[in-house]
């Protein structure tokens, strides 16, 4: 998905409409409706907006003639939306800016024909904020700096990186150990013998080299006084989860969208003021959840460079994460070894030079200066005097 370099604005005017069954079972709508889904309420838009391709059919308030229930609703056009559509809508009103999440919104396609909706729950007392809305923004937030988010890789991509299956793979492990006669009909016990020095290859190879194919940036929307983030709560839409162990960098969006590295460490002098203290994040620390210190001020957003884990390979269809010849190698040595083959060691050999090729590959440009960095001061806490 391309991300927008600006997000989607629109006004919505005081127009209101006390029967319009743009949803169905439901009365009372407010705000925008562009005239395809259901009737025009004179929302000012000067041509039907629009966010990365997708056209908003209506923003409205709806009251449901069953449960009685109130509701906001952003109506999209088309029915192959995905719920990762969008990161969030921010509306003003009363100079107050309210932020609707994507991940708390109700989603369907099957609510109104042809269209995609979600649907967030209001308090009666709220009913009829859209009436006072000034503008409403559209941000979509999904990767903004990630390539496409996909499962797996295939097709050209897969030869770009040198990916291949478990079944070609291990194919070429039977004749190279002697098997070649059975390779298309791996006698008993061979198939499993193959995969299993194939997929411990490539866990071992994931920790020990940084494939370009495996780096994302991962983000979390930060909340005012939290300073603690699950590692596996990152949003944007994609499947792929941070892992730990493989993160290169770490820093914050302000408000204003200018990026600050954090350092990583949080002194145990700082705890001395956690409870007391909030404002600009400037360290992380990641254990069973990311923490960050001092608790944001505001909501900001945490980015984290990383590497995802490698995907399933198990099944014969299943594609390598890491480049196939060096996984091939890698267990092809370690399976010769087990039968005592004098070539062994060859092999290995191979496998090392070529996993060093690939290494050196990765640093492209990359000179290395030593650098330094300015450690922000730690501020000690000041006790004021309990006595007049």
């Amino acid at each position: 998905m391309t991300a927008l370099a600006n997000p989607g604005i629109f006004t919505v005017t005081s127009a209101y409409r006390t029967t319009n069954a743009v949803i169905p079972n439901s009365f009372s709508t407010n705000g925008y409706v562009d005239g395809t889904v259901g009737t025009a309420l004179g929302s000012v838009a000067p041509t039907v907006p629009v966010f990365d391709g997708k056209t908003i059919a209506a923003f409205i308030e709806t009251k449901d003639t069953t449960t009685l229930k109130f509701s906001l609703n952003l109506i999209v056009l088309g029915t192959v939306e995905q719920e990762a559509v969008f990161d969030k809508i921010a509306f003003e009103f009363a100079d107050a800016q309210y932020n609707l999440y994507q991940s708390d919104a109700v989603f369907s396609t099957a609510l109104i024909a042809g269209y995609s909706v979600w649907t967030w729950a209001l308090p009666a007392t709220l009913f009829g904020v859209v009436a006072q809305i000034v503008a409403v923004t559209i941000e979509d937030l999904t990767d903004d700096f990630n390539c496409d988010c996909i499962a797996g890789l295939s097709g050209q991509s897969a030869v770009q990186f040198g990916l291949d299956t478990l079944v070609n793979l291990r194919g070429r492990m039977m004749i190279r150990l002697g098997y070649a006669a059975q390779a298309a009909n791996p006698p008993p016990g061979m198939a499993a013998f193959c995969n299993e020095y194939l997929i411990d290859a490539q866990k071992q190879l994931e920790k020990k080299f940084n494939a370009q194919n495996m780096l994302r940036y991962f983000r979390w929307t930060m909340q005012v006084g939290q300073r603690y983030y699950g590692i596996d709560k990152s949003e944007g839409g994609c499947l792929q989860y941070l892992d730990p162990t493989q993160i290169s960098a770490v820093g914050i969006e302000d408000l204003n969208g200018a990026w600050y590295e954090l350092t990583q460490g949080i002194p145990l002098v700082y705890y001395t003021r956690a409870k007391i203290n909030s404002g600009w994040p400037t360290n992380f620390d990641i254990r069973q959840c990311i923490e960050v210190f001092p608790a944001p001020q505001a909501e900001y957003t945490l980015w984290i460079k990383g590497k995802f884990a490698t995907q399933p390979f198990a099944a014969d269809s299943d594609m390598t994460t890491l480049d196939a010849e060096l996984i091939f190698l890698l267990a092809l040595a370690n399976a010769k070894g087990a039968k005592g083959q004098v070539d062994a060691g060859n092999v290995m050999a191979q496998a090392t030079s070529y996993l060093g090729a690939l290494v050196a590959g990765t640093h492209g440009t990359t000179r290395y200066v030593p650098r330094s960095k300015v450690q922000n001061p730690a501020t000690p806490p000041r006790f004021l005097p309990l006595s007049p």
